[in-house]
């Protein structure tokens, strides 16, 4: 099991699947929901103007990147109205979405801390609260968690605050505890 954090642009990376999100006010999408909007031609903007997509909390959508982008699948989870969204909906959210995953078979992902920088939420606790949901929700992929890799995309500012996080739980784990 590998979690690590980047601030290189999510079209970019070498994963299976890069798990996005959106408020459901967000109009143009920002992050890098927008940049996958921009590298898919528009095709959430399409989706979301023709009302397949509203990003209500808990509203799923999954969709292959037809190779305009090197991880093979998107999915983006909506995250409902920025007014209601607070550390308990952040969490609310990233059980769902790692669940989401997990039951996708999905071990090679990379996720923005849903909504956290537009909500103005703590990295650091976000970071915590990632790691204990892919922990309680890959339990089940025993013989597979070597092979799970887990990349937040962040801005660079946010790096060294969000890998202090991860570098503390490598250390646990190696630890034991």
């Amino acid at each position: 099991m590998e979690f690590k954090v980047t601030a290189e642009p999510i079209d970019e990376l070498t994963v299976d699947t890069i798990v996005l999100s959106a408020f459901s006010e967000e109009r143009p999408l920002k992050g890098s929901s927008g940049l996958i909007d921009w590298r898919t031609c528009g095709r959430l903007s399409r989706m979301i103007m023709d009302r397949d997509f509203g990003a209500e909390r808990f509203e799923t959508l999954l969709f292959p990147s037809e190779g305009r982008l090197r991880p093979v699948k998107v999915l983006i989870i909506g995250l409902g109205s920025r007014a209601d969204y607070d550390f308990e909906a952040y969490s609310e959210v990233m059980a769902y979405t790692i669940q989401s995953v997990a039951n996708m078979h999905v071990f090679d992902f990379a996720i923005p801390l849903p909504g956290v920088g537009l909500a103005g939420l703590d990295y650091s606790l976000a970071t915590k609260r990632l790691i204990e949901e892919v922990l309680f929700k890959y339990r089940d992929h025993k013989e597979r968690l070597d092979d799970l890799k887990v990349t937040i995309v962040a801005g660079s500012h946010r790096l060294r605050e969000i890998g202090a996080v991860l570098n503390k739980h490598a250390r646990s784990q190696r630890d034991g505890s």
